[in-house]
């Protein structure tokens, strides 16, 4: 199953984070992979950094992939700092 979150702010915010903790918590026993995904060429941006870490924050779920028009990268936890 996938599950598309459209219309999501550049940065997450509290209230962004309190809601991916509320889905991620009916997924008990369940695997669970992560893709933040958005338009443009760019590397990882520190939005992109910002996400992931929210993501992270609400599931500790691990390994994170993001991806973008050109491209699809696993962020690694040095990629963080």
């Amino acid at each position: 199953m996938v599950t598309e979150i459209d219309e999501l702010p550049v940065r997450p915010d509290e209230g962004a984070v309190d809601g991916l903790r509320h889905v991620f918590g009916s997924f008990e026993g369940v695997e669970v992979a992560l893709l933040h995904c958005r338009p443009g060429a760019a590397p990882l941006c520190s939005a992109d950094r910002a996400w992931v870490g929210a993501l992270v924050a609400a599931s500790p779920v691990w390994p994170v992939h993001v991806a973008n028009d050109v491209g699809l990268r696993v962020v690694a936890p040095d990629d963080l700092r």
